[in-house]
């Protein structure tokens, strides 16, 4: 019994501040905690029995995970018309904008 009150009183907590959030992206970053938190829960529970390339694996899951859960509430919510975070779908690259060996870019936004 207290354990599931503790869970409702977390629950309505992480639901009051994801709504009470004024900046869509930040919003939709709160909205995807809980699957950040479980991603890492399960990390640690098997940092004793995994290799370096394991925990790579981890790590590269957790991105994943994240990047697919505030993809899907992006796009339950708000459609495609919030772009949070990296270049939007209808930046182009400019690759004139590379020198030498740098990584740095500009976007051409609306072309």
């Amino acid at each position: 019994m207290i354990t599931s009150a503790a869970f409702v009183v977390v629950g309505a907590y992480w639901a009051g501040t994801v709504m009470m959030e004024r900046d869509r992206c930040l919003q939709i970053e709160k909205a995807a905690a809980p699957v950040r938190l479980s991603m890492e829960f399960a990390r640690k529970a098997d940092s004793n029995f995994q290799f370096v390339a394991d925990r790579l694996t981890w790590l590269s899951w957790s991105v994943r995970a994240d990047d697919m859960t505030q993809a899907l509430l992006i796009r339950a919510f708000y459609g495609n018309r919030l772009h949070c975070g990296g270049a939007s779908p209808n930046d182009e690259v400019n690759s004139r904008a590379r020198t030498g060996n740098s990584m740095a870019h500009e976007h051409d936004i609306g072309r």
